[in-house]
């Protein structure tokens, strides 16, 4: 179904006045309708990809906003196999992209699940962050993995030793 914006600008009303008119005054639109009507059920992805990094940017966006903004859509984008991820800055704040989500490994579940009952010093919080910068920032993602693997096997020595003192 084709965009009615047309319809609005010829009739002297703008595509904003019909929206405010039936979403805030008299409240008798759908969701389904505001995105009928301005195209976006029938757009191509690549403009769906637009808009979403265009309403997550800092020059829309306050940073607190557009990391809420960001964690909200990244569970919808998810399902369809994508993610906003960190692709640059601007004047220190973040700008967002869509892109295809890795898939990561079969065991990164399992590991995350394990990691989340033995926790010596945030070792599931590190985990997760890792796993997190993978696509943004392999390098971070390695150094975290490096550091939380370096912080399990301390663990262990010291469990070791600890319990051999028991002993």
């Amino acid at each position: 179904m084709p965009s009615g914006f047309n319809d609005y600008t010829r009739n002297g009303s703008t595509m904003e006045d019909h929206l405010i008119q039936h979403t805030v005054r008299n409240d008798d639109m759908t969701n389904r309708g505001i995105l009928e009507a301005v195209g976006m059920l029938s757009c191509s992805r690549r403009r769906v990809f637009r808009f979403l990094q265009e309403i997550t940017s800092p020059e829309a966006q306050s940073p607190p906003r557009q990391a809420e903004l960001v964690e909200k859509i990244n569970k919808v984008l998810v399902h369809d196999g994508y993610r906003l991820i960190v692709a640059g800055k601007m004047s220190g704040s973040l700008i967002y992209e869509v892109r295809e989500a890795l898939k990561g490994s079969p065991s990164d579940a399992a590991i995350s699940n394990t990691l989340t009952t033995f926790d010596p010093h945030d070792v599931a919080k590190r985990w997760q962050e890792a796993m997190e910068s993978r696509e943004a920032s392999p390098g971070r993602a390695i150094t975290l993995a490096r550091t939380l693997l370096e912080d399990v096997c301390k663990w262990i020595i010291t469990e070791a030793a600890r319990r051999a003192a028991i002993w």
